[in-house]
């Protein structure tokens, strides 16, 4: 179980890193500036464009990775997989697309990964001698 966590942290941990590429990102990334004459308010930053509050939005996706690092279960790692998907499709921005596919393999892995950790551990009734006479 200590590699499905691991995995999913480390996907929190890119998903924070998206968040905060995409918050340094200028405004005409994502609005008409590109198509009309930009002006000054199209340089500045998502951030600095939507302010502070914007950041709660932008940490959606790492926190949702983290769900799974704390109950590794296949249903809630599919659960939040199938999330992290469905807002990418939503939102549609692309710089997320690699976290939800990430996701989604990290679920469809998550049977491998626990079954291997399973493996190692054994059962004691299997490893004990057994020394009655016959």
């Amino acid at each position: 179980m200590m590699r499905i966590r691991i995995a999913w942290l480390l996907l929190a941990a890119f998903a924070c890193a998206m968040s905060v590429f995409v918050a340094s990102e200028p405004m005409l990334q994502f609005t008409s500036c590109e198509i009309e004459s930009g002006g000054p308010a199209c340089e500045e930053s998502i951030l600095t464009h939507y302010g502070q509050g914007f950041l709660i939005v932008l940490a959606v996706p790492a926190l949702l990775c983290l769900v799974p690092a704390v109950v590794p279960v296949r249903g809630v790692a599919w659960a939040i997989a199938v999330t992290l998907f469905l807002g990418f499709l939503a939102v549609f921005t692309p710089f997320y697309l690699p976290v939800a596919v990430l996701g989604l393999t990290l679920a469809a892995l998550h049977d491998r990964l626990a079954g291997s950790a399973r493996q190692r551990q054994r059962d004691p009734a299997e490893t004990s001698i057994n020394f009655t006479a016959q």
